[in-house]
């Protein structure tokens, strides 16, 4: 069994990981968010095309971070036409602090 110290560690780096992941979409997503011509649009704009709440947004965009859900980030992916490894890859290369040793 893992000591309390291991797992609040893990804990942390959990929350990390999360608010680098939230980090990573608002820079390439996020700010500003586009359709799929390119054209600026607003953030209810985008929430409608990806089928997530406008509020989830905002929260992802929040410095405190938030506990993404997988199928959160598969859906901005699917609207970026972006494969889930490729976006786990530039992740990884923009925060390589994030990967797994």
């Amino acid at each position: 069994m893992a000591s309390k110290n291991t797992k609040s560690q893990v804990i942390q780096q959990q929350k990390l990981i999360n608010k680098l992941i939230c980090r990573f979409i608002t820079e390439k997503f996020l700010s500003p968010t586009r359709d799929e011509n390119g054209r600026e649009i607003s953030q209810n704009e985008y929430s409608e095309i990806i089928d997530i709440s406008s509020s989830v947004l905002t929260k992802m965009k929040n410095e405190v971070g938030y506990n993404i859900p997988l199928s959160t980030i598969y859906s901005i992916c699917e609207k970026e036409q972006l494969s889930l490894s490729d976006f786990f890859r530039q992740f990884e290369q923009r925060f390589p602090e994030a990967i797994i040793k």
